[in-house]
């Protein structure tokens, strides 16, 4: 029978070996993620092609991988309706649980990831900034989207709206597609295309 390692230089570089890998992981899981709902948008839109590869070579000389990010779609499709990023947010699913949502909406971990997202965007879009992120019950690239953009109450679906206590911010929260719905909904001929370049 043999014991356990129990030296505790080694069981230290395991843990961080395993930590790294879990973290390793989390990055994968949130490059997917992101790479998803770039997708969708690019099938939505029915971009590909060249500008496709135009989105690529634009995220490889920013970050030195060429991958598909929801962040370069906003900066390389300065006409889109709303500048988005896309974010993983663990354990989101449970932070905002329906109570939470409806008695401290402001403190959720993806109302937290948005101010954040603002801070760092500084005010400087010229557009209304969007934040999508992972649902636990919605699978694939299906996520919700919270933004300060108005809300066109025609298109169909459900949506939460907070608006601050001193009313000078109102942010809603709904489903990907319904967001999508609302953006084609006030464009010539009900979709949004990108301009000719």
């Amino acid at each position: 029978m043999t014991m356990p390692n129990t030296n505790p230089e080694d069981v230290g570089q395991s843990r961080e070996k395993l930590l790294a890998s879990v973290e390793d992981m989390r990055r994968w899981d949130a490059e997917r993620f992101d790479a998803e709902v770039t997708q969708l948008l690019l099938s939505r839109y029915k971009i590909g092609g060249e500008l496709r590869e135009r989105l690529l070579e634009g995220h490889a000389e920013a970050f030195g991988v060429p991958r598909l990010s929801l962040e370069q779609f906003s900066r390389f499709f300065t006409d889109f309706p709303a500048y988005l990023v896309c974010r993983h947010i663990e354990g989101v699913a449970k932070d905002a649980t329906l109570s939470r949502l409806f008695t401290d909406f402001a403190r959720r971990k993806f109302v937290r990831a948005y101010a954040d997202q603002e801070e760092i965007l500084g005010g400087v879009l010229g557009r209304p900034l969007g934040l999508v992120f992972n649902w636990a019950w919605l699978r694939g690239a299906r996520g919700l989207v919270l933004h300060n953009r108005h809300v066109l109450w025609s298109v169909p679906g459900v949506r939460i709206v907070w608006v601050s206590p001193d009313a000078r911010t109102q942010l809603v929260v709904e489903p990907l597609p319904v967001f999508l719905d609302g953006l084609d909904a006030e464009q010539p001929g009900g979709r949004w295309r990108p301009r000719a370049e």
